[in-house]
């Protein structure tokens, strides 16, 4: 059941970036949803879009793992 919501939740967060690719919020919820679901190339990909879009936000170096901020 789990896996199901973790699929669910992707797929909404995949339109939302779609949608309105400058939006942060909330995205260090999808980043912690892609590493539990090993998916490391998106992770990577919402890593770099985040950080182009506001590198010291929380929610970019939290998507970063940077513990510096």
């Amino acid at each position: 059941m789990l896996i199901v919501e973790f699929d669910e939740a992707e797929e909404m967060f995949d339109q939302i970036v779609q949608t309105d690719p400058y939006r942060l919020d909330d995205l260090d919820v999808y980043s912690n949803i892609l590493y539990v679901m090993e998916k490391s190339s998106k992770l990577a990909y919402l890593a770099q879009l985040a950080t182009r879009t506001d590198k010291f936000c929380v929610e970019a170096c939290c998507i970063r793992r940077d513990p510096a901020n």
